[in-house]
């Protein structure tokens, strides 16, 4: 479902909205994993994934909202 979305989409924000999913279903197929297993050592792995999908969503968002990474501001 987000696969299609990230390759060819349509803009910058789609393919981050589509990305966040992506790290949304790592996070989920995490719990599910502990669930099934009883392992909390997955719950460590969620966080993880669930702190790199927010910065990096936070990111992608400053990204898309100056339109450069090489873009210096004014005084």
């Amino acid at each position: 479902m987000c696969g299609p979305a990230y390759h060819p989409g349509p803009s910058g924000p789609d393919r981050v909205v589509a990305l966040d999913l992506l790290g949304l279903l790592g996070v989920a197929a995490a719990g599910m994993a502990v669930v099934v297993s009883g392992s909390v050592a997955f719950v460590d792995i969620a966080l993880g994934v669930a702190l790199i999908g927010f910065l990096a969503t936070v990111a992608f968002a400053g990204f898309i909202e100056r339109g450069s990474i090489d873009e210096e501001e004014g005084p």
